[in-house]
């Protein structure tokens, strides 16, 4: 059988003598060779020539070469692996945060004025097995952080993973600083221990005063993690990475606003509970019925003295034009009163009960101004607190009731308002329902007083006041500025608070002639359009019920005693500074756009027919306050709420710009509808403010179209 020389040709060595000959029929093989020229074989072109070369150059042999293209494999393998330690120390990094917030939430939810050794140990354990976990993280990557600038997101994780274990870091440092006053607070076996050992501040002082090293430490940690979160090169990161940088940004600023607390805390405690000192404070009574920018008409006020945590003297009068005295007429010209606000015969009187504020620092820092500058009793004070009816009420629900012996009533959370408006209508002489207010709350703090000596009454009234804190029916303001950062931390201050790259809502009612705000429902709609550019155009509707079924069973709505039925308003709308109205209800014939506090607002007044409803509604536009990051957008609103108010019913409506879709928010929304362009609907209460945070995507065309390119 004859082997054709196509199928059997061989590729010799270069040099060889031999060469098959044909075979003739028939045979079974070749007889003999002879030398022929060797017959070249083409061969495929090896890739990596080149690398081979260069190899062969250098006398690197094809057994070396295979070494390296098992080590590049290997490098290949390592950073597979490395990046799967990444997203797993990402989860890490994510499942701590949760985990935290998950504790703080808990404790935080129980909406009391209580705490427990329990809630402390269960904070503790939990940043520190937090901690232990981000250390294993990182001694996973030790090896890898050569390779750290690879890839943007691993480059972010790998910072975000030390950032993370710096706040936890000092998060720690400062729990171990509180330990000593925390077990001093709760720890005692008879039952009054606690409410003793408060009552003794100057020994509270004294064991913060020992964390104190420890909440500076904690600082020093603090300042490190924040200056790690400042250069963060999230610009090419994506979403996910994006957002926990974000989280731990949230973390950075609950732990620095609670260790600022601490630091401050026993200059704070030293003012407030006169632990160096006697300290006098102003109380100003509002009257939340008529409805004022921080709370209410000022219809009584008081003062109390402070001394080692009691309160040794204290006394209540009814706000009259000599009581408390007043500064100099003259000074009123001093006072720089708006000209969309109410213009007082006496201008001197806008700094005491007629303040244009919203912000509640200014207005006590005009009502400390009056009352000092009067020569009053125990001045200058040490600071102002703002109680409304709201506030009195919580705190008489948690007495359960108060005897007033020279009036012969009984004073409950339920028939107060009704004896001050009877008082009101039918005694004799000047004011006297003022009078029964001041009588009334000079008895609730003798009662008061005495309940504190009882640990289970007292959690009551500090879960009341607590209550009161959180809805704005209490606000403190100190005389010492560098105290009310504290304050404001604390969320006492009832301060107007914006932020950068924030839309901004404020809606803030004043009553100019009757005491019916507790039978007028005020509803919000938001209306929000996030334009390409960054603005946005908006439309607020405001809408009022005043219905006759509340009002007619209302004892503060009597218009042959309390003023007239129907309910007339001055209304400030507040949003981010540079805005500018676009179009205001033609039946409103003056509203002015002003400046203040570095927000923007317009000024309007109109009335509300009784058992009737008015809807005002203004369109405006603001500049640039949402993101855009790569193919994300942001947008985050900022809506406070007007203290001395219930809590308004709110709903935000925001049309995104075309062609995105929502990733994700907080709160959650209520509902969302495609409408050519999706629109996201959150319906809230607004009992205390709210923050709202929306991230939306965007189609990469339009990334495209949006940059230009």
């Amino acid at each position: 059988m004859a082997i054709s020389p196509e199928t059997s040709s061989v590729d010799e060595p270069a040099g060889s003598q031999t060469a098959q000959e044909e075979s003739p029929p028939g045979s079974i093989g070749p007889l003999y060779t002879t030398p022929e020229p060797r017959r070249r074989v083409r061969r495929r072109k090896r890739k990596g020539g080149i690398f081979r070369k260069i190899l062969k150059r250098f006398g690197i042999r094809r057994r070396v070469s295979g070494i390296i293209v098992a080590f590049l494999s290997l490098a290949v393998a390592a950073v597979v692996i490395y990046a799967a330690l990444v997203v797993d120390s990402l989860s890490g990094i994510n499942s701590a945060i949760t985990e935290l917030e998950r504790i703080l939430t808990g404790i935080e939810g129980d909406s009391t004025a209580s705490i427990s050794l329990n809630d402390y140990e269960r904070l503790a354990e939990g940043v520190e097995n937090v901690d232990k976990s981000l250390e294993v993280s990182q001694n996973r990557l030790i090896l890898m952080r050569p390779f750290q600038t690879i890839h943007p997101n691993v480059d972010v994780a790998l910072r975000s993973l030390d950032i993370a274990r710096a706040l936890t870091g000092s998060a720690d440092t400062m729990l171990a600083g509180l330990r000593p006053a925390v077990f001093y607070l709760v720890s005692g076996d008879e039952p009054d221990a606690a409410i003793a050992q408060i009552s003794s501040g100057d020994r509270l002082v004294e064991l913060l005063e020992i964390g104190r090293n420890q909440f500076a430490r904690a600082q020093t940690e603090l300042d490190a993690a924040k200056a790690m979160l400042d250069v963060l090169p999230v610009e090419s990161a994506s979403l996910d990475i994006i957002r926990m940088t974000e989280r731990l940004g949230d973390f950075y600023e609950q732990v620095s606003s609670i260790n600022g607390v601490l630091i401050d805390s026993t200059n704070l405690l030293n003012v407030v509970l006169g632990l160096d000192g006697d300290k006098n404070y102003l109380v100003l009574a509002v009257n939340s019925d008529e409805l004022r920018p921080s709370g209410g008409f000022l219809s009584t006020w008081g003062w109390f003295k402070v001394r080692n945590g009691r309160i040794v003297e204290f006394d209540y009068s009814a706000s009259t034009i000599d009581s408390p005295v007043p500064p100099a007429s003259d000074m009123g010209n001093t006072l720089g009163i708006p000209n969309w606000w109410i213009q007082y015969r006496q201008p001197i009187y806008a700094a005491w009960d007629g303040s244009w504020h919203a912000d509640f620092p200014s207005t006590a820092e005009m009502a400390m101004w009056y009352y000092n500058n009067g020569n009053n009793i125990n001045a200058p004070v040490d600071g102002v607190l703002s109680f409304d009816i709201y506030a009195f009420e919580y705190v008489l629900a948690a007495l359960g009731e108060v005897e007033l012996d020279e009036y012969r009533v009984t004073v409950t959370a339920e028939n107060f308002r009704q004896l001050v408006y009877d008082i009101r209508a039918y005694s004799a002489g000047l004011e006297p329902h003022k009078a029964f207010v001041a009588a009334i709350y000079t008895k609730i703090m003798s009662d008061w007083q005495e309940a504190s000596r009882d640990p289970e009454r007292n959690t009551l009234i500090l879960n009341a006041l607590l209550r009161a804190v959180q809805e704005k029916h209490v606000m403190v303001h100190l005389a010492d500025d560098g105290l009310n950062h504290a304050i404001d931390m604390l969320g006492w201050s009832g301060s107007q608070r914006t932020e950068p790259a924030n839309d901004y809502l404020m809606v803030v009612d004043s009553n100019l002639g009757n005491k019916s705000n507790r039978s007028v429902i005020r509803d919000l709609t938001y209306d929000v359009t996030l334009l390409d550019d960054g603005n946005l155009n908006k439309r607020l509707t405001v809408a009022y019920e005043y219905p006759a079924e509340l009002a007619d069973n209302d004892p503060a709505v009597d218009p042959e005693y309390h003023g007239r039925i129907d309910y007339a308003t001055m209304v400030q709308i507040y949003g981010p500074e540079d805005s500018e109205m676009v179009e205001a209800p033609s039946d409103i014939s003056f509203p002015i756009e002003s400046e203040l506090h570095d927000l923007w607002l317009v000024s309007t007044a109109f009335v509300v027919p009784y058992n009737d409803s008015r809807r005002v509604q203004f369109s405006y536009e603001s500049p640039s306050v949402w993101e855009r990051f790569g193919r994300y957008g942001r947008y985050r609103l900022i809506i406070q709420k007007q203290p001395g108010t219930r809590g308004d019913a709110v709903t935000v409506q925001i049309t995104l710009p075309p062609e995105t879709q929502v990733v994700e928010s907080n709160p959650p929304f209520t509902t969302t509808y495609d409408l050519d362009q999706v629109v996201v609907e959150y319906r809230l209460d607004l009992a205390t403010d709210v923050h709202l945070d929306l991230i939306f995507e965007f189609k990469p065309e339009v990334v495209a179209r949006l940059e230009g390119t």
